[in-house]
């Protein structure tokens, strides 16, 4: 498993694309599911109280409001 050929972080990029593409989800849209924009602090806060784990130990924190910022950005 994994791309032999990759020698540069950014292959992971392409192997996520081709992996979406492959699995018929490179079509999906956030805007798709019942999430509203309005609800993107809310989802921030449950991923930091359930999933905690996986905001500690970076080089910098990040606050809610930026994580709620992703999601926006990401908002299609």
């Amino acid at each position: 498993m994994g791309a032999e050929e990759a020698s540069k972080p950014e292959d992971f990029i392409t192997a996520l694309a081709d992996l979406q593409r492959e699995c018929g989800a490179d079509g999906l849209k956030m805007s798709g599911c019942v999430t509203a924009p309005y609800e993107f602090e809310k989802m921030a806060k449950n991923a930091m109280d359930s999933m905690c784990w996986l905001f500690v130990g970076g080089r910098v924190e990040l606050p809610i409001e930026d994580c709620a910022e992703i999601y926006k950005k990401s908002y299609r």
